[in-house]
């Protein structure tokens, strides 16, 4: 009863006829009604019956140029069958508690037959039995298919599986209709592909199978189905293909060379001649055995009938080629071999396909000279065509151009091949551009370090103009990205070498052509600044009236470029490194304007910023960062001859002053207590880092009284700020501003004890931060690190200490000095 119900048909009805898009959405909906039935009714009566219905689907043929697509959508349900069956039998072979039902271990996911239940056995051998009482053979065969992964449930390794798949093989065997019955080799092979993909058994039954069917094509009543569904059989064999493609590419993985030619000795013997064949069987094994056997492969190119176009045959051959080429010795011979055929092509459209392909063999296997003689056989071939303008056949070369750009290492040999320029011009102006790009691209990655030849630096520079032009506000993101890329490369990419003048000059061109991106400009002055660098050094710090000059020049291009990028970070941190590139060179009027500006430009730095995708990012800590930066840069600056030696500092500190930091913002204080270390360093005897042949502060003024007062007012003025900041963080009694003003104490703290010379006031502060850092427990641990060393110092030997072990008189006298001070800090302050 049960095997009649689902043989049974719902209802005769007449056949009916629908569009394509009709069938489809036909064959979605089964697939809906599939999972539905399943996982919602927990019908599995009504699920089996759609899927065999589906299966029967497969055995129609009448249309066959629609067959390969109803393949395809018919096994994704078949597909999903299988995994709803596979999935039914996993959850009941996992352990469950007999009482409440719980699962108490699931199975794991490498499991062996031992972890299987009996439940859960019993399950799969009765979805087993039931596919094989279905009476039909083509249902029978596509639902044992489905279902072979759950066979992991029954059986232990992949014995009787594997002898499974060689009796499902001969089984299709009983399909008469030659469409139908490839096509459930071709699933059956993708079903190998799953669960044995090493196997190779079974798939040479199904090859020698597919090639045995070829017979039928030859028979009158064949002849006659082909003449009434209105294809040719080229048409039918075309069909056939992709189920072909897919049988030989499973067998194809990892085969040696003995099944290789076991399959190409049958397709010599039985395969017709047929190029669809020949074509596949190039395609799906590994290109170091195609390369082998390739003069085999051309004889049976040039003799292989109609079915499929040569010039594809050619191109299959030549990706292979480009994968693994033949063996140098007889690499040009065959290169020979294939092109007394390639040239005798009459369609261009045929001939620039296959050259398209193989002048990627050629560039990696061949020198330039090769590339040469092929290029200019296919400028003939351009010129015979009667063509005027090249539409049809410019989008082959345009990659036969970038190919060997993408393959050459000696960019300016390739560039000047006498071919490639005229078909560079045989180009609309959009495939145009993509070959710029190409080309300029190629150049910046070429391994030769200078390209000062005017002749091609001219031509370059007009490509890169025709690159820019190509795009505009429109366009999309990643094409202005993608031009960028290119156009740095080619500004990277020109070196005049020592001819620094030449260079620059080029810059300056580049700079009023290529204005329309940020990349770009930044390449510029990043460029200029090692210009001063190499010229620096090549005089040794020691320059000429000439070199001066230069040197200002830069520092003037630098000047005027660096305004135009829209990126306020890169903006500062340029005018600020051009400023350490002009205290160098001692250039210092240019340097102070520099530096100048760098803090105006801060001062211009939204907090809070909102982007053009409406992200909200908070700048906060990128500004603490870069002002820290360009404060530790004035340590080695010198001061204004007349607005004193604290001139910059005096900005820098009224910046952090001015600026809005938000409310509950401890940015200001730790500013504050870094630029106390800034002043540390100003107030040394020598400076820690300085400028060759430049007079920094220590010698300008370290002789004056009064720039040690200016240091200690000016610490003072930073130390009072920083304590009523400190003091106003605990007003809010939120938690986390405790928390802050607890670390601020603490940080100021450190820089107190270690920077400053103590008086009673000082003593009374420090009092009060040691106290106020005890609230909280990470500023309690940097007190007692600070504790710590203070009474190592305190009780230490000076030349146990680093930083004293100087001989100099100035440095035990320092000792000394230090040693009091921190015997007093240990008895005053850490000791209550």
């Amino acid at each position: 009863m049960r095997l009649d119900e689902l043989d049974k048909e719902e209802k005769e009805q007449d056949t009916q006829y629908m569009a394509q898009k009709d069938y489809l959405r036909h064959l979605e909906k089964l697939n809906d009604e599939l999972k539905d039935a399943w996982n919602i009714h927990n019908d599995r009566v009504k699920s089996l019956k759609i899927v065999i219905k589906c299966s029967k689907i497969l055995g129609k043929s009448t249309v066959p140029q629609f067959y390969p697509s109803m393949f395809v959508l018919v096994s994704e349900v078949l597909d999903t069958f299988g995994k709803l069956v596979y999935n039914r039998i996993k959850e009941k072979a996992n352990r469950t508690d007999p009482i409440t039902g719980k699962i108490i271990s699931k199975l794991p996911k490498e499991f062996s037959l031992h972890d299987v239940t009996e439940d859960a056995k019993e399950v799969c051998r009765n979805w087993h039995y039931k596919v094989a009482s279905i009476r039909e053979l083509l249902g029978r065969l596509y639902l044992e298919m489905t279902i072979l992964s759950s066979y992991r449930f029954i059986y232990d390794g992949d014995v009787r599986l594997k002898k499974d798949f060689v009796r499902i093989a001969k089984e299709i065997r009983g399909i008469g209709d030659p469409l139908i019955a490839n096509y459930a080799r071709c699933y059956l092979a993708r079903k190998g592909f799953e669960l044995i993909p090493d196997e190779k058994e079974y798939l040479m039954i199904l090859f020698d199978d597919f090639v045995y069917t070829q017979q039928q094509m030859e028979e009158e009543h064949f002849t006659k189905f082909l003449n009434k569904v209105g294809i040719n059989k080229g048409q039918y064999f075309d069909l056939l293909a992709p189920a072909l493609d897919w049988i030989l590419e499973v067998l194809g993985k990892d085969a040696g060379e003995p099944l290789f030619h076991k399959v190409l000795d049958r397709y010599q013997k039985e395969g017709k001649s047929s190029a669809i064949f020949l074509n596949s069987i190039i395609n799906s094994f590994e290109a170091h055995l195609v390369a082998q056997a390739a003069s085999i492969l051309i004889y049976e190119i040039k003799n292989c009938d109609d079915s499929l176009p040569r010039h594809i045959l050619f191109k299959s051959l030549g990706e292979q080629f480009c994968v693994c080429p033949p063996d140098d010795k007889n690499k040009l011979e065959l290169l020979n071999e294939i092109w007394k055929f390639v040239t005798t092509m009459k369609e261009i459209v045929d001939y620039t396909s296959v050259v398209e392909v193989f002048i990627e063999f050629v560039c990696k296997s061949f020198s330039l000279k090769e590339v040469g003689i092929l290029l200019r056989d296919l400028l003939q071939h351009l010129k015979n065509s009667g063509m005027t303008t090249f539409e049809i056949v410019e989008a082959d070369i345009q990659n036969i151009l970038l190919t060997i750009l993408e393959n050459t290492d000696d960019f300016i040999k390739a560039f000047n091949l006498q071919q490639f320029l005229p078909l560079f011009d045989m180009l609309s102006n959009i495939r145009r551009v993509e070959v710029s790009k190409g080309m300029l691209k190629a150049f910046a990655k070429r391994k030769s370090t200078t390209a000062a030849d005017p002749v091609v630096i001219s031509s370059l520079f007009d490509l890169a103009q025709t690159v820019q032009n190509s795009v505009n506000e429109l366009s999309q993101d990643f094409e202005k990205e993608e031009v960028c890329e290119a156009l740095v490369g080619f500004v990277n990419g020109i070196d005049f070498g020592m001819a620094l003048e030449k260079q620059l000059n080029f810059f300056v061109d580049c700079r009023k052509s290529f204005s329309m991106f940020d990349s770009i400009n930044e390449a510029l002055i990043t460029k200029t600044l090692n210009m001063i660098a190499k010229t620096y050094k090549f005089v040794k710090a020691q320059h000429s009236t000439k070199t001066s000059s230069f040197v200002k020049a830069c520092i003037s291009f630098c000047h005027i470029t660096i305004p135009s990028l829209s990126n306020l970070f890169k903006r500062t941190k340029l005018y600020v490194l051009s400023g350490q590139y002009a205290v160098m060179n001692n250039l210092l009027p240019q340097a102070n304007s520099l530096f100048k500006l760098a803090i105006e430009t801060i001062n211009s730095i939204p907090r809070i910023e909102t982007l053009a995708d409406n992200t909200v990012i908070d700048n906060t800590e990128d500004l603490v960062s870069l002002i820290c930066f360009i404060s530790s840069c004035f340590v080695s600056v010198p001061g204004h001859p007349e607005q004193g030696p604290f001139y910059l500092m005096r900005g820098l500190l009224n910046l952090i002053q001015e600026y809005d930091w938000g409310v509950g913002s401890d940015a200001k204080i730790r500013l504050f207590i870094y630029t106390l270390s800034t002043l540390s360093a100003l107030a040394q005897e020598n400076l820690p880092y300085t400028y060759t042949g430049v007079s920094s502060n220590d010698e300008l003024f370290m002789e004056d009284d009064d720039y040690k007062q200016q240091i200690i007012a000016i610490g003072n003025t930073i130390i009072g700020k920083t304590v009523e900041e400190i003091m106003s963080l605990g007003k809010d009694e939120d938690f986390s501003s405790k928390r802050k003003q607890a670390l601020c104490a603490a940080e100021l703290l450190n820089s107190i004890v270690f920077i400053s010379a103590f008086n009673n006031q000082l003593l009374g502060l420090v009092g009060d931060l040691y106290k106020l850092a005890q609230n909280d427990d990470q500023a309690r641990k940097i007190v007692n690190n600070i504790k710590n060393n203070v009474n190592y110092l305190a009780t230490s030997d000076r030349l146990n200490v680093i930083g004293y072990s100087s001989k100099e008189p100035i440095m035990k006298k320092q000792f000394k000095l230090d040693k009091q001070q921190f015997t007093v800090l240990q008895s005053k302050v850490f000791s209550q």
